[in-house]
């Protein structure tokens, strides 16, 4: 107890706080630069007492989550999944030069064809925001072919900077209450995961491949993004997998991230007879073949500017304007998750026609409905469920609309109402 009080204390009692308590004691003169400072001081002041409320509720809740046992998962386990996780000197390193320079030599392809797409497939809004910052220098070291350095980035992955925009990444800072709330949201999360999934823990573990945080289990991680990339893959098993154990099948995610929903469907369900296509900008499949590549090294890959096979190649990773050249019903699931609703109204339009074409059954997407306004973002988020008639009035049917529970739990706003969705549609 005394352990977590000094720890609130530490983080309610800032410089601006003695501020305060000197002026309202009235033990300095309220003239001058005085005046000025305390008036400096004082949103802070106002930040942190609002912030302390956040702490002690995470606090209080912790305490609940324990005392009602359901402290599924332990502070020890989320320490030790926040430290890092790069290679140490003298240990193989997950690909070789000459996978490498595969992957660097299809990004540095699909940049150059990238410039001649149509405008729907150009990158813009948030995305081109986030590349011009955090992609330069990776994509400086691949086009000069200094492949040691762009492996360093590369292997330190979800905490260096080209993660940032991919769920679950980013440098998250080393504060009590922040890990706090974390680990209270994974507590959550679990018996969530656990009803809608029945599946067992081991299904929901990433390798330890780039620099992942969340909670350890020995050489795998149980990542933020782990519940819901695991529960779409097994949703999406449930909906498929009659099919394909007679029949190979094709998956199409557009938008891939660095990889959990393939990650998950080829590990939990093996006998799952599938073809993985992924349609993303250059950048984000830099990073998703380092990562399928790095965990499934017995598999086979077909990247761009690659002769492709569709029979011998287990994942197929494209830039996002190959979209339009996939044979037309020739995929039974298309997937999308947290990254239409960051396109442009056109584009998005552009990707419903495409899928309307492409896909011969399927469509399952999550995305957010919220206003940027609610996220403090400046960039235009567009809501799907506004513009699918562009699939409905061509025959599709809407299954269903319902909250997407487990993404809820981790982006729980009490300012905001619940905005992420989950939609499923069949063609008739």
């Amino acid at each position: 107890m005394i352990k977590y009080i000094k720890i609130l204390i530490k983080q309610i009692t800032p410089d601006s706080f003695w501020v305060f308590l000197l002026v309202y004691r009235r033990r300095i003169e309220w003239k001058g630069n005085q005046c000025v400072e305390f008036m400096r001081a004082l949103p802070k002041l106002v930040g942190n007492i609002l912030n302390s409320y956040g702490h002690l509720w995470h606090l209080l809740e912790y305490w609940f989550l324990a005392a009602t046992k359901r402290n599924h998962f332990t502070m020890s386990e989320f320490k030790e999944g926040f430290s890092d996780h790069l290679l140490s000197k003298g240990e193989k390193y997950y690909l070789d030069d000459k996978s490498l320079q595969r992957i660097f030599d299809a990004y540095i392809k699909s940049k150059d064809d990238q410039v001649d797409q149509p405008i729907p497939y150009q990158i813009g809004g948030e995305w081109k925001h986030l590349i011009a910052y955090s992609y330069q220098e990776l994509s400086a070291h691949i086009v000069s072919g200094n492949i040691a350095e762009a492996r360093i980035i590369l292997s330190n992955f979800a905490k260096d900077k080209v993660s940032l925009g991919l769920s679950a990444c980013g440098n998250i800072k080393k504060n009590y209450f922040i890990h706090l709330k974390m680990l209270n949201d994974y507590n959550k999360s679990y018996p969530l995961w656990k009803s809608l999934t029945g599946l067992t823990n081991d299904c929901m573990l990433y390798p330890k491949i780039g620099n992942l945080h969340g909670l350890s289990h020995g050489k795998e991680i149980v990542s933020p993004t782990s519940f819901r990339a695991s529960y779409f893959a097994n949703r999406i098993n449930e909906l498929l997998f009659k099919k394909a154990v007679n029949s190979s099948i094709t998956i199409a995610e557009i938008g891939g991230g660095y990889g959990g929903l393939a990650y998950f469907l080829f590990k939990n369900y093996p006998s799952f007879n599938c073809k993985y296509y992924n349609l993303d900008i250059p950048e984000s499949n830099l990073l998703i073949t380092f990562f399928l590549m790095s965990s499934f090294p017995e598999k086979t890959f077909c990247l761009y500017g690659e002769e492709i096979n569709n029979n011998n190649c287990d994942f197929t990773i494209l830039p996002n304007y190959c979209l339009q050249e996939i044979v037309s019903n020739s995929v039974e699931m298309v997937f999308n998750s947290h990254s239409l609703t960051e396109m442009s109204k056109d584009t998005v339009i552009e990707f419903l026609g495409q899928i309307d074409r492409i896909s011969n059954e399927y469509f399952l997407h999550a995305n957010h409905e919220g206003n940027p306004d609610d996220y403090g973002e400046v960039y235009e988020h567009v809501k799907i469920h506004e513009l699918d008639t562009a699939l409905t009035e061509k025959g599709w049917n809407k299954i269903y609309r319902m909250p997407e529970v487990l993404t809820n739990v981790f982006c729980k706003n009490k300012k905001t109402p619940i905005t992420f969705w989950e939609y499923l549609y069949q063609k008739n």
